[in-house]
């Protein structure tokens, strides 16, 4: 045996000329000769070597039965002779090492019940590695290559998991940079960041364990944006669709208790992040089952925090702040993924369980008993919260957060009107009427320049939504935005709080069709997501979920829209609303930006409409206030743009009336001067 395991020209002759009776032999006797080996020889090279060309020879045989047992047997010897190895291979050794984690890879691709015959020690010499200061992160990845195995194995025993985390954290805080855009593009350092932290998600993907779920979370939320975000994103849905309810429920508690703590132990972007990069898109990817098991044990909690009233200083503000927007972007999901007859009809467990909770808490106690309870309260709810607004003098986090808890009530209004109705007057009025709501979304003290040279500007990125998915047509077209030029790719009067939804039809499909899961396809969580500019405009955070709701309007055929004489076209209501937006003087620049880049993120829609926007727009663009401290920006040439398409599709020209010629002599005046 030693004399076939030496690496000379000689002995590979004579192995691959007597290959077959050696692999029989071999095989045949592996335990007894690896056995002797490492207890009588003590040799570790040998035994390694052996190891491996056994390996290799049980792939070759066309004996089943005997590669099976061969597998066995050097599983069972290693993981019994785990100690004498592990004396053999001091950490000192980093080549040793090395060959021991080779070793590890092939024993535990042919041995498949490794992980659970293995003993914690076998975890403590991996995790050893992992902590140690002397061991150079070359080594230490290679040595990630086991962490599947090793997952499993901490799985097996009640103790193990705390042991990993521990390791995992020790690692990520010895070798990770605080933010990994502190790592220049195309650099090794970055390579191998980016290589190490992908073998995390895709053994996250593979098991949902709670242990790397936490530290791929604790890593990300560090930043607003991760370099490996998008992998991020891809690798919860494929986890969400691998995996069994149990275990996902689990891993998914592990984010919900970050966000629902109490001791100030994580700070309000670390919560908010959780939510709305982690739980947000595994939830979204969910199975209906596990939607209802997850929001059965906290819709108590949601719903009460919902209620809560803002009380005492900045600091008490901020925790109800945050636990707020939270939970709104929760229901949002909630809205989202469940078809109406969950939400917002008698019968349901969701919608008893909330009747229950609403009626003992006295939060709703106008509640009529119909399983509209819910949906009634958090549009009361949310109505009721745009009055809020920050005091002068407060400091400019707190102005962000109460910023981002407008965003979120405003996004979770999208998705629970999206979800209940399809009258487009009601979208109007809940959505668009209220003129008031820009301001508090949109920040105003904050000049937004658009940068005029292509290297400067942001790819495009995606965009979560929160949009009933089966409500939302699967037949829409993709949206088609005006690429820049300079981007190389590119009335009610009844009151709110006292309103019956009585008259909502069911637009859901039913629940088979809901709980069809998708394996390893990201196709079906593909609608979840808008691509929209990544500039400043682009990635507010209520934008994608207003081109959702928009062109879901227009996928459900709420309101006519003219196929001729399209100078004749009365927009739609919500058209008006966000058209008077734009006339007003009083609304401040920013706020017109948006509406504007809204606009241009579905063009489409506007088109048999455009005569009413025309000319509001020409006067906008021909009085100079879009261009803030530049000049001709990318902006202003994308709306040109835009307004040439309209004019090619519709017929519709400014020259209609005196005002309408001036508005156009006005922005050829203007182009004039500044190009």
């Amino acid at each position: 045996i030693s004399t076939i395991c030496e690496d000379s020209r000689e002995h590979r002759s004579f192995v691959l000329k007597y290959r077959k009776q050696l692999s029989n032999l071999l095989l045949s006797n592996l335990s007894s000769i690896l056995s002797n080996v490492i207890e009588v020889k003590k040799s570790l090279k040998l035994f390694l070597r052996i190891g491996e060309l056994s390996i290799k020879l049980m792939s070759e045989t066309k004996n089943e039965k005997l590669a099976k047992q061969a597998a066995t047997a050097i599983g069972k010897v290693t993981l019994k002779n785990w100690m004498r190895i592990c004396e053999a291979c001091p950490l000192s050794q980093e080549g040793s090492i090395l060959q021991l984690i080779y070793y590890l890879i092939k024993v535990t691709s042919v041995f498949a019940t490794f992980h659970e015959e293995a003993g914690p020690e076998v975890l403590s010499w991996w995790c050893d590695i992992l902590q140690s200061t002397r061991i150079r992160l070359k080594v230490k990845h290679k040595a990630l290559a086991l962490l599947l195995t090793m997952e499993k194995v901490a799985s097996m025993k009640e103790e193990l998991p705390l042991k990993l985390k521990r390791c995992l954290i020790d690692f990520s805080s010895q070798h990770f940079p605080v933010k990994s855009l502190e790592l220049k593009e195309g650099t090794l350092e970055l390579n191998e960041y980016q290589s190490i932290f992908r073998i995390f998600l895709k053994v996250l993907e593979e098991r949902a364990s709670p242990v790397i779920f936490y530290l791929v979370l604790s890593v990300a939320c560090r930043e607003e944006e991760h370099v490996c975000e998008t992998d991020i994103q891809d690798s919860i849905f494929k986890m969400m669709n691998k995996n069994s309810t149990d275990v996902l429920v689990k891993t998914l508690n592990v984010a919900w208790e970050i966000f629902d703590e109490s001791s100030g132990e994580f700070s309000s972007n670390i919560k908010l992040a959780t939510v709305s990069r982690f739980l947000l898109p595994a939830l979204l990817s969910a199975s209906s089952h596990l939607i209802i098991v997850f929001y059965k044990e906290k819709l108590e909690r949601l719903l009460k925090v919902v209620g809560d009233i803002l009380r005492g200083g900045e600091e008490s503000k901020v925790k109800t702040l945050t636990s707020k927007c939270g939970s709104f972007l929760l229901f949002g999901a909630l809205y989202s993924k469940m078809d109406q007859a969950q939400v917002h009809s008698k019968g349901s467990e969701l919608t008893t369980l909330a009747a229950d909770v609403l009626r003992i808490s006295n939060l709703f106690p106008q509640g009529k008993g119909d399983g509209k309870e819910m949906s009634s309260f958090l549009v009361k709810s949310i109505t009721e919260s745009r009055k809020e607004t920050f005091q002068e003098g407060c400091s400019e986090d707190f102005k962000n957060l109460f910023r981002t808890f407008h965003c979120s009530i405003q996004n979770c209004m999208i998705s629970v009107i999206s979800c209940i109705q399809n009258i487009e007057k009601l979208y109007n009025h809940f959505i668009f009427k209220d003129g008031s709501i820009w301001a508090t979304i949109i920040d105003t003290e904050k000049e937004i320049k658009f940068e005029m040279e292509q290297e400067q500007l942001k790819t495009r990125r995606r965009q979560l939504v929160t949009i009933r998915q089966n409500a939302q047509d699967s037949t829409m077209p993709a949206t088609n935005y005006i690429q820049s030029h300079y981007l190389s790719d590119s009335s009610l009067s009844q009151d709110i709080g006292h309103y019956d939804f009585t008259s909502s039809l069911n637009e859901g499909l039913s629940d088979t069709a809901i709980t069809a899961r998708v394996n390893e396809q990201l196709s079906s969580v593909a609608c979840h997501f808008l691509e929209l500019e990544g500039d400043e405009l682009g990635s507010h955070p209520c934008m994608a979920q207003f081109v959702a709701v928009v062109k879901h309007m227009e996928s459900k055929q709420m309101y006519p829209v003219p196929t001729g004489s399209f100078s004749e076209a009365d927009p739609p209501l919500w058209m008006k609303s966000i058209l008077g937006v734009l006339q007003c003087d009083e609304n401040h620049r920013n706020v017109k930006l948006f509406i504007l880049k809204l606009i241009l993120s579905c063009p489409e829609v506007f088109t048999p409409f455009s005569k009413t926007f025309l000319v509001p727009i020409l006067t906008l663009i021909g009085s100079g206030s879009l261009t803030g401290s530049e000049v001709i920006n990318y902006f202003v040439s994308d709306l040109l743009i835009m307004l040439l398409s309209w004019s090619t599709q519709t017929g519709v020209i400014p020259d209609g009336s005196e005002m309408e010629k001036m508005s156009a002599v006005r922005v050829l005046s203007f182009l004039m001067r500044n190009i």
